[in-house]
């Protein structure tokens, strides 16, 4: 609405302005040809009883051009007056546009900001959600790894003394004993020493009595250190840091010395490709199994 007044203005003091230039035009035309009219005959022509009738062409010519040469003038001044409104009432209109743009510009980028923003905002509920999901699964892994542990202790504990070695003329018990009250950290540290002290022996064949019942605690404990790297990040320094692994490495080349778990060296040979890209150095274990083959 503030763009059509200007315009409606603009028209309104034009029309007015040529209603009054066209009876000002008219008022002049009338006062000059009553003048040429009644103006006085010359006295050296009785003949000539009137102006006009006494008039030569030339002359007529000279009247008329004295007669509308204002009228040409005052209406190039009256035109150029008109066009110099319309010029100020265009550049206010085109004032007025460019403000508009401007505000336009202005709501533009507010809402590009406010896109930008809640853009921002659901990338950070994204990630939020996505820190939430993990969080959730290494907290499903870390139910799942103790599950396990917990199964591997109660298990070797319940059938530690059914399950037996030969190792040459030595023998014992594969489950070494270990205090009710003791952590499960502190139990596989205890049942690494005593898995290494049976390695020590000899690198002959080993015999196990009770295979599938080892074979029952080694999945366990093979499970639960697939999931070591996935629980959460208190718990997976401790257990990394733990003997979980030097242990299941000592089970490994108790299986590849039994010729009863040919079986399980599927499970053996995908370990290995495992802490192959978590670079685990599995050197001494491959090194040990080659010296364990040999001997048998």
């Amino acid at each position: 609405m503030s763009e059509e007044v200007p315009k409606e203005a603009a028209i309104t003091g034009a029309s007015v302005k040529l209603v009054g230039c066209g009876a000002v035009t008219v008022l002049w035309l009338i006062a000059a040809f009553c003048i040429g009219y009644f103006a006085h005959s010359p006295m050296d022509d009785p003949s000539c009883k009137e102006t006009f009738s006494c008039l030569t062409a030339s002359e007529w010519g000279d009247f008329l051009a004295g007669v509308f040469a204002p009228v040409a003038f005052f209406w190039l001044v009256i035109t150029v007056w008109i066009q110099s409104d319309e010029l100020r009432e265009q550049r206010k209109e085109l004032a007025l546009t460019r403000k508009e743009f401007e505000l336009n510009r202005s709501v533009m980028e507010e809402e590009a900001q406010a896109a930008r923003s809640q853009a921002g905002y659901l990338a950070t509920q994204t990630a939020l959600l996505d820190d939430e999901a993990q969080a959730r699964k290494r907290e499903a892994n870390f139910t799942s790894f103790i599950t396990l542990i917990s199964r591997y202790v109660e298990h070797s504990r319940e059938v530690r003394e059914s399950v037996f070695y030969r190792l040459g003329s030595s023998s014992g018990y594969i489950f070494s004993g270990a205090p009710t009250a003791c952590s499960h950290e502190r139990y596989v540290y205890l049942q690494w020493l005593h898995a290494t002290a049976i390695l020590e022996e000899g690198s002959e064949k080993v015999s196990i009595v009770g295979a599938d019942i080892f074979e029952e605690a080694f999945i366990f404990i093979y499970g639960a250190e697939e999931i070591v790297d996935l629980i959460p990040y208190h718990s997976r320094v401790s257990w990394q840091r733990s003997k979980l692994r030097p242990l299941l490495d000592c089970y490994c080349q108790l299986i590849l010395r039994d010729p009863q778990f040919s079986h399980l060296r599927g499970y053996v040979s995908a370990r290995e490709r495992r802490l192959g890209r978590v670079e685990t150095d599995l050197s001494t274990l491959m090194v040990s199994v080659q010296d364990g083959s040999n001997g048998a």
